[in-house]
């Protein structure tokens, strides 16, 4: 039994690579020749950090920092090989950890045909790979796994560790912090439910001990500007720039566009259709509602 389990537990992990190879196989250096514009900078900076310069103070761009630290990573691994090979890696535990996740809440079938899914519709989504997105899914799904793990042990210390992902994923792309918010309105609409002095401190110490968290992130890159002389560059990259550039555009209607691009690459692997019907068949007609997962995902 113990052997015939190993051989199920393995199965599952192959068969999962076997997906995140799917995705990533072409974007593989030898098919992907050339890279495109985002991850053409994002290679270029991180070779600039290898010479020993400084991300914004000599080399500009208005992306938050991770993102050029994790290139220089491939880089010094091997080259444009080296970046793939990170890709890889969080590809392969993102979709590990929603394996682990998937099958706690449903089934193992069930998951195994959502990242198949899944897979197939990010290789659309990736537009050459190595983008800002691409990496926190990552900090995305282990945020949310540790939601999960929280919700069956009250462990302040797991909210911090949720706190430092949040962190992680605004220093490799601020707007990829939605996540987060959901977790802090899931603990505060628990919290007007039913309000007393306990709830109260229980909901100081969620939200508290998420803060600590990422404000350490916060303290660290601050810490790290200020040393190399580059803390206002760095502030006027990844916010002034990005405050200037986002008012651009000031109707609603142009502001939207980017999530219905979205939604039609959705649309075209069926992920859309099965995704929003299975959501809400499990919500209302299961009756799973008040299941942390499903609500935070519902908030989100």
């Amino acid at each position: 039994m113990k052997i015939k389990k190993i051989i199920n537990h393995i199965g599952d992990k192959l068969l999962i690579f076997i997906f995140s190879m799917m995705v990533m196989m072409p974007l593989h250096p030898n098919f992907m020749t050339h890279t495109l514009r985002d991850s053409g900078l994002f290679m270029y900076i991180g070779w600039r950090i290898l010479e020993g310069e400084i991300p914004y103070r000599d080399v500009w761009d208005h992306k938050p920092p991770i993102i050029f630290y994790l290139n220089a990573l491939g880089l010094l691994i091997n080259e444009h090989w080296g970046v793939w090979i990170i890709q890889l890696i969080f590809i392969f535990s993102s979709f590990i950890l929603l394996h682990k996740l998937v099958s706690t809440i449903f089934d193992k079938q069930t998951s195994l045909i959502a990242i198949c899914i899944a897979s197939i519709t990010l290789f659309f989504a990736l537009e050459g790979g190595n983008l800002t997105t691409e990496y926190t899914i990552l900090f995305q799904v282990l945020g949310i796994y540790l939601f999960h793990k929280y919700s069956h042990n009250k462990n302040k210390k797991i909210l911090f560790l949720i706190g430092i992902l949040g962190g992680l994923a605004f220093f490799t792309k601020q707007t990829a912090i939605g996540i987060w918010i959901a977790v802090g309105l899931y603990f505060l609409f628990q919290f007007l439910s039913k309000i007393n002095k306990q709830t109260a401190k229980e909901f100081i110490l969620q939200i508290g001990s998420i803060g600590i968290g990422v404000f350490l992130n916060f303290i660290f890159w601050h810490l790290f500007f200020l040393s190399h002389n580059s803390l206002n560059e760095y502030y006027d990259a990844n916010f002034h720039f990005n405050f200037v550039y986002s008012s651009i555009e000031t109707q609603e209607l142009s502001r939207s566009y980017p999530i219905l691009v979205g939604l039609v690459r959705m649309q075209d692997t069926g992920i859309l259709l099965l995704s929003l019907t299975g959501f809400l068949y499990i919500l209302f007609l299961k009756n799973k509602f008040r299941h942390p997962i499903l609500f935070l995902s519902l908030i989100n």
